[in-house]
């Protein structure tokens, strides 16, 4: 009691019970409800077994999942998010090493001339050099 009053299970500070397992066991238990199949109860036993030996250990519930999330999204945590992230771009190619071994620029060819449309009909008439 605290000066006079009842001493309520939400200022106690423990996490609610459900028999003598941690209350998130009521979803398992809700899920095994929803769909009886031996699977989905062996499952849910599985899992009250091990939230029953953690929390025996001192582990809560919270802080499994919180691993397990940790173990799932890795360690590389960035502000931007991974889809957002640069990646780094290798310019090996741009070393002096590599500018030595690189083959010498080919000199620009000139265009082939190619006949104007007229030409190509034989219609176009030729030019003579030195007048007419």
């Amino acid at each position: 009691m605290i000066f006079g009053t009842p001493l309520f299970w939400r200022e106690t500070h423990k996490p609610g019970k459900f028999l003598m397992f941690e209350g998130r066991v009521v979803i398992v238990l809700l899920l095994m409800v929803m769909h009886i199949r031996p699977w989905t109860i062996a499952l849910a036993f599985t899992v009250m077994g091990v939230l029953y030996y953690f929390d025996r250990k001192g582990v809560p519930a919270d802080a499994i999942l919180r691993y397990l999330r940790a173990r799932l999204v890795g360690s590389r945590r960035t502000a931007r998010g991974v889809h957002n992230e640069r990646v780094p771009v290798d310019f090996h190619f741009e070393t002096r090493e590599m500018r030595r071994r690189r083959p010498p620029a080919a000199p620009p060819s000139k265009p082939a001339a190619r006949p104007g449309l007229l030409a190509r009909m034989g219609l176009a008439k030729t030019s003579r050099k030195g007048g007419a």
